[in-house]
């Protein structure tokens, strides 16, 4: 009588990227042989698991054959996270709505906070157009993103997560009218040129400096600001 050993099968298959090698790599194996099965990701990519007749996330593993067999190896991608720092400038306490909610399911906050997104992600700031803060009103004049100024003055940013970043909403004081920070007769000057000249005012200071002489906050920059300024210098 002759008698040959039964030959099993060994199917490996991958979930993701990466890939895995069998020690011996043969095309059929023994009764109670040994395989060796080591999983290697592919760059961006982490072994999590193993599924089907090999359970657990050892790597490597062993398996024994006593039956045709199917392996398959889990990867799964790497999560990529971004700090994005916001804040507010000259005063910090104004609140931003954020959206989506960040990957702590977190959203909008009070200025200085952060928020963290995957790589990839689209994140859309609003910052308030005229917040009070300690008791001062301010204007917003536009947005920096890592210290530079965007080119337009839209409340809404609209940012790509692609790196940690600085978002800060940039106001100037209602009233300030040289932007040194601060309300005083230092700003009576250019606060009469504003009533007198509007259109020339905003071409040589800019739309931030002139709304911030809209010290009644009306939406116009007229003789009805006069009594409201002077309150402010008070």
């Amino acid at each position: 009588a002759v008698f040959v050993q039964d030959q099993y099968t060994l199917t490996v298959n991958v979930t993701g990227s990466g890939s895995v090698t069998k020690t011996p790599d043969q095309a059929t194996y023994t009764y109670g042989q040994n395989v060796d099965l080591e999983a290697f990701p592919d760059a961006g990519w982490t072994f999590d698991r193993w599924e089907g007749d090999l359970t657990g996330s050892t790597n490597p593993d062993t398996l024994t054959m006593d039956g045709n067999k199917t392996v398959t190896a889990v990867f799964v991608e790497d999560i990529v996270e971004y700090t994005l720092t916001i804040g507010s400038t000259p005063r910090t306490g104004v609140s931003i709505q954020v959206s989506p909610l960040d990957n702590g399911g977190l959203g909008d906050g009070v200025t200085d906070f952060q928020r963290v997104y995957s790589d990839g992600a689209n994140a859309t700031l609003t910052a308030p157009a005229r917040p009070t803060v300690a008791g001062s009103g301010m204007t917003f004049c536009h947005w920096e993103v890592g210290g530079v100024p965007q080119t337009d003055e839209e409340t809404i940013l609209a940012h790509a997560v692609t790196s940690d970043a600085s978002l800060v909403a940039v106001y100037l004081l209602v009233g300030d009218m040289n932007a040194d920070g601060a309300v005083n007769g230092f700003d009576i000057d250019l606060f009469i040129v504003a009533l007198d000249d509007q259109a020339g005012f905003e071409a040589t200071y800019g739309p931030c400096r002139l709304r911030a002489a809209d010290t009644n906050g009306d939406g116009a920059v007229n003789g009805f600001d006069i009594d409201s300024f002077i309150d402010l210098l008070d």
